[in-house]
């Protein structure tokens, strides 16, 4: 039993090594991608005569070096209203792929798929209600607001920003690999901290019962937190994160809640289970995520247009291990309280 325990630490930290470099390397790959990025911008005058726009469109060559999945950010804005730009990517064939109309806006097109070619970008100076209309009409776009502030005479300063960005699959491997990672780190702690040669945890009828029950709240809280997002969002009132953040923050209450009943009732930790080291354990985790949670906050990451995004996901897992690392530390205290009045 000591070898089998002694291998499966081995064995789980290898593979643990294994997959942490192959991480690094899937990022460090990411971050190649970025040199074939498109970041551009000008400034160009336009005038309007009797409704007309002069010029009536701007348009140039974009260059995909790559085939794959892009993003087209494109931002234009005007010093004052006067008329509508129309926003147009189309290949050689003439086949769109992307299209836009406002007076000044930031807009994104969502992933595109882009073969290795030359691409045209058009953006038309739409002057008065008619060629807006027909613009619309062409595209199939519903005009579902009408624009009243085109102005049959004048001149502005037109400004754009276009930026293209090729989308990787890194982010995807990331998380896999993290989910990958989480599994053998699970393997090695089991093994770890286990007072005798076993790896599994062992547990008497009591904590079995103890156990149950903490499962069924957690689950039950979860569930109320979660069917409360589902109809906040429904209900179109302003959420404080991202859907699936939201979810992750259900998920981490209700393992709160299973994981904080068991060890104040002392079901949680295993017969066999050290539990200096398993605090200690905790401890570590929490800092390790509130750390990362720190670095990217500090790049912005975190609260983006007013909402907690996926890069929150430290925090959230730093808070539930110190919840969790304080009520280990409460319990014992009270235990040992208990143990002096006897």
């Amino acid at each position: 039993m000591k070898n089998k325990k002694l291998a499966v630490i081995i064995v789980s930290l290898v593979m643990l090594i294994v997959v942490l470099l192959l991480t690094m390397g899937f990022f460090l790959r990411g971050a190649g991608l970025q040199d074939a990025d498109v970041d551009m911008s000008d400034t160009r005058d336009i005038s309007v005569v009797d409704g007309q726009a002069e010029p009536e469109k701007y348009a140039f060559d974009l260059q995909i070096p790559k085939a794959g999945t892009y993003i087209i950010s494109a931002k234009w804005k005007l010093e004052r209203p006067g008329f509508i730009t129309g926003l147009v990517v189309s290949d050689k064939q003439g086949k769109e792929v992307f299209a836009a109309t406002a007076d000044s806006c930031e807009i994104d097109s969502g992933g595109l798929q882009l073969e290795e070619a030359v691409y045209t970008v058009e953006f038309y100076y739409l002057s008065n209600l008619r060629v807006y209309e027909q613009f619309l009409l062409d595209r199939e776009f519903e005009n579902t607001e009408m624009y009243e502030d085109f102005e049959s005479n004048g001149s502005w300063e037109w400004q754009y920003h276009l930026k293209l960005t090729r989308v990787s699959n890194i982010k995807g491997i990331a998380i896999l690999c993290g989910i990958v990672v989480s599994i053998l780190f699970t393997i090695f702690l089991l093994a770890l901290t286990k007072k005798d040669n076993n790896v599994k945890c062992k547990f008497d009828e009591r904590q079995e019962y103890i156990r149950g029950r903490g499962f069924k709240y957690g689950f039950f809280s979860m569930l109320i937190c979660n069917a409360l997002f589902v109809c906040m969002n429904l209900a179109e009132i302003p959420l404080f994160a991202e859907f699936e953040v939201l979810i992750l923050i259900g998920s981490a209450i209700g393992i709160g809640f299973w994981v904080v009943y068991c060890i104040w009732n002392e079901g949680y930790f295993a017969l066999n289970e050290d539990k200096k080291k398993l605090m200690i354990l905790f401890a570590v985790i929490a800092i390790m995520n509130f750390i990362i949670g720190g670095i990217q906050l500090a790049h912005g990451r975190v609260i983006q247009n007013g909402k907690l995004t996926y890069y929150s996901i430290n925090f959230i897992c730093g808070f539930l291990f110190i919840v969790i690392f304080l009520t280990m530390f409460l319990k014992k205290v009270c235990r040992d309280g208990e143990d002096e009045q006897e």
